[in-house]
C-alpha cells in the first residue's frame, strides 16, 4: 500500500506529493508479536532497549533475528543494544562469539558514526 505524504501546503506554487513506500526494514521489537514481512525487505533491525535486564529475552530475540534472516534470506541485521555502560553491547557480543552462532554469519561491522549499535551481514550462496 503506498501513502501519501503531503510535504508543504496544497496551495503553495512549491507543492510536492511524495510516495511513502514501506520500508526495507523489519523491526523486531522485543516482546511483541504479529509483524509483517515486506515484499522487497533488504534488513532487519533489532532494538535490545526494552529488554536490556533480561538475559533470557535477549538471547531469544537475537536468535530469533538470525532465523529469521537466515530462513528469509536477509542479508543485514542491524542490533541496536544502545550506549550505556557497554554491558549489553558485550552480552551481543559474547552471543555472537558462541561457536553455534559464529558460523551463521559472515562479517560483524560497527557503525562509525554510532558506537550504540552494529551490524552483521550474512553470505548466501549463489541460487
Amino acid at each position: 500500500m503506498i501513502n501519501p505524504v503531503w510535504q508543504q501546503n496544497q496551495n503553495s506554487p512549491h507543492f510536492r506529493k511524495h510516495e511513502v513506500r514501506p520500508s526495507n526494514y523489519l523491526c523486531f521489537f522485543a516482546g511483541k508479536t504479529g509483524f509483517q514481512f515486506p515484499d522487497n525487505m533488504g534488513r532487519i533491525k533489532l532494538d535490545l532497549h526494552d529488554i536490556y535486564n533480561n538475559s533470557k529475552a535477549i538471547d531469544k530475540a537475537l536468535q530469533d533475528a538470525f532465523e529469521e534472516a537466515i530462513d528469509n534470506k536477509i542479508r543485514e541485521v542491524e542490533i541496536i543494544p544502545g550506549k550505556g555502560s557497554g554491558q549489553l553491547r558485550k552480552k551481543v557480543e559474547r552471543f555472537l562469539q558462541l561457536p553455534h552462532i559464529k558460523p551463521l554469519y559472515h562479517r560483524i561491522e560497527n557503525d562509525s558514526k554510532n558506537f550504540g549499535r552494529l551490524f552483521v551481514y550474512f553470505r548466501f550462496p549463489p541460487k
